[in-house]
């Protein structure tokens, strides 16, 4: 077993990672958090301008925009 194959094996991670399927599962993720609290119709984040905050705001925004669109409902914002 090569290195890699073992560090795979023990934290137990996906060997490929298919990145429009994993951004798929962050913005459903997002919905399904916004339909489990339906009094939710926001995200508020503290963004700090780095590329983690950049990729955080821009899923928070595909996921209102999803929602908005699932729902009809403006209020998602």
């Amino acid at each position: 077993m090569t290195l890699q194959e073992t560090i795979i094996q023990q934290l137990g991670v996906k060997p490929i990672i298919d990145p429009e399927e994993e951004i798929c599962k962050s913005i459903d993720f997002l919905k399904d958090y916004l339909k489990k609290h339906s009094f939710l119709k926001t995200y508020v984040l503290g963004i700090s301008g780095g590329q983690d905050s950049t990729l955080a705001g821009r899923l928070a925004q595909l996921a209102i925009e999803e929602m908005r669109a699932e729902t009809g409902d403006a209020s998602y914002q």
